[in-house]
């Protein structure tokens, strides 16, 4: 029988971050969305962002601290591999003092990079000195790479930072859900032997398949989530070139995803009474 997950609850400010081997499984969008949830909620937040394809600070703005070293400088000074992620830890280090959280997005490049950096710095002693809680979102889709790259990423993790809390957010897009694959399949067999032993007992949140047709036109506009719901019908379909029943039909899409990836969120961690928040 497997082991049925247990409930976590996190309290903030906390270093949260999506992290996975694999590109392209939702790790931008779920950071997008747990900024709009902490914006909800009134709770403060700095993000950064160590991937070479910098699509949340597309999403995000300025908000967006970019880890990424200057390429032009890594063959005189290969250290920037690893200095260039300092910005993270100091902020880190603050946390608890300024109670504001710190959100990482790392891309499937950097897991290698990021799990050293945290190993030789020590983080998991210092989380314990400031009382600051890690929560490394795992996305996962349903194909064999996918759940692959999540296992690497999950071990990885675990090895450096072991005070990590560790959930896997199975992305729906494209595939569904992975316990409903043949039990022959190459996904199913691989997720069985190689993820569920590992992941048995841990949280286990579900992002929703959201239409591609839906959100494009918002994901190259860099138009977040709270954006779109707080758009009037005639504004929003002028601004993206549809008739306003189309738009209705993608804010209306847009909105039932953020809604159900909200109540996933705030399943984990332990927000402020909601407000207007500054979008």
């Amino acid at each position: 029988m497997a082991q049925k997950p247990t409930k976590m609850s996190v309290s903030l400010p906390a270093l949260l971050c999506a992290i996975s081997q694999e590109s392209a499984v939702g790790k931008t969008t779920f950071m997008t969305v747990l900024a709009d949830v902490l914006t909800l909620a009134s709770q403060p937040y700095v993000v950064f962002q160590a991937d070479d394809k910098p699509r949340l600070q597309q999403m995000l703005g300025t908000r967006v601290v970019d880890l990424q070293p200057d390429p032009d400088l890594l063959l005189t000074q290969p250290s920037l591999l690893r200095t260039a992620y300092t910005p993270l830890y100091s902020a880190c280090e603050q946390a608890r003092k300024t109670g504001t959280s710190v959100l990482l997005d790392g891309g499937a490049r950097e897991v290698e990079r990021l799990a050293g950096f945290f190993t030789d710095i020590e983080l998991s002693a210092d989380l314990d000195t400031w009382k600051l809680p890690m929560l490394a979102a795992v996305p996962v889709q349903a194909d064999p790479e996918s759940i692959l790259g999540a296992a690497m990423t999950w071990r990885r993790m675990t090895e450096a930072v072991p005070n990590v809390r560790l959930v896997l957010v199975e992305n729906l897009h494209d595939r569904g859900r992975i316990e409903q694959l043949s039990a022959s399949s190459p996904a199913r067999r691989l997720f069985e032997s190689e993820l569920l032993p590992l992941v048995a007992g841990s949280p286990r949140l579900v992002m929703p398949a959201l239409l591609t047709d839906f959100w494009q036109p918002f994901e190259e506009s860099g138009t977040r989530f709270l954006k779109v719901m707080a758009l009037e019908a005639e504004e929003g379909a002028a601004m993206f070139g549809m008739n306003t029943g189309e738009f209705k039909l993608a804010r209306g899409q847009v909105t039932r995803f953020f809604k159900h990836m909200q109540a996933q969120i705030e399943s984990i961690l332990v927000l402020a009474a909601k407000g207007n928040g500054d979008v």
